[in-house]
């Protein structure tokens, strides 16, 4: 029996709070296996994926770093809504420079 991947106490106040400033965001917490917590549509063309952690010292898992590293371009790890918003906005300018 699978039981329910717990998240972060900061997750919902993330999410809610990207979602608030009018992103698109989708919430994946319940996949598992690695999936990043929220992916945060950029573009038409384009989502970056957040995985939210409580502060910057708690690691990924194996499984994390394995999505991560199919991902890295548009991947980073969260502890704040203000860190999203600032990884957003990064990752649109990594991909309008391509």
């Amino acid at each position: 029996m699978r039981h329910a991947k717990r998240t972060d106490e900061n997750h919902a106040e993330v999410r809610d709070g990207l979602r608030a400033q009018g992103y698109e965001v989708y919430d994946f917490s319940a996949v598992g296996g690695g999936v990043a917590d929220l992916a945060v549509k950029i573009s038409t063309t384009m989502s970056v994926w957040l995985e939210v952690k409580r502060d910057k010292k708690e690691k990924l898992t194996d499984k994390e770093v394995i999505f991560k590293m199919l991902w890295f371009d548009c991947y980073r790890v969260v502890t704040s809504v203000d860190e999203a918003v600032a990884a957003i906005e990064q990752t649109k300018i990594k991909f309008k420079e391509l």
